[in-house]
């Protein structure tokens, strides 16, 4: 017998990835090509799925929870884009990423817009201490990143250190 938590998952994940194609409908072109690129090239999902599974035991809003994964989702996709320019990466999951094909400016404004965006989505569910949560976790993801920038082939750094920042 299938596990009918499983499935209801499934399916909100099906109506995800609708909702990340239509999500950048009102930006840019170079935006919008850049971000629709960098989903298509795949994912596991594994961030929204948490959000839908722990939506299970609180008995959330439908459309609040739809959008919180949506905005969790296009958060992991701004950091990604945004952490190829750090590390100079031309290649993710096999496809060209958005910085080796479009420079590291348009790559760095297509991240800012997604982080934007995701932000809008997230206060449009009135969830306020969602908003919070987010908003120190990006936070805490912009300073582990200057973190590793300021560490760099640093071979002196503690173990317990590097742990911390990533």
């Amino acid at each position: 017998m299938k596990n009918p938590v499983s499935l209801k998952i499934k399916n909100q994940l099906r109506v995800l990835e609708k909702e990340l194609r239509k999500s950048v409908n009102g930006a840019g072109p170079t935006v919008k090509q850049s971000y629709l690129e960098t989903i298509s090239a795949g994912g596991k999902r594994l961030r929204p799925a948490i959000v839908f599974l722990c939506s299970q035991f609180k008995g959330a809003d439908t459309d609040g929870v739809n959008k919180a994964a949506l905005a969790v989702e296009i958060i992991h996709a701004a950091s990604l884009i945004h952490d190829d320019i750090m590390d100079g990466a031309a290649i993710r999951r096999g496809q060209p990423t958005i910085y080796s094909k479009r420079g590291s400016q348009s790559a760095l404004r297509t991240g800012d817009y997604l982080f934007a965006k995701s932000f809008l989505l997230l206060n449009e569910t009135g969830n306020f201490e969602a908003v919070s949560i987010l908003s120190r976790a990006v936070k805490k993801l912009s300073e582990g990143e200057l973190e590793q920038i300021k560490s760099a082939f640093n071979k002196e750094q503690e173990l317990s250190y590097y742990y911390q920042k990533i």
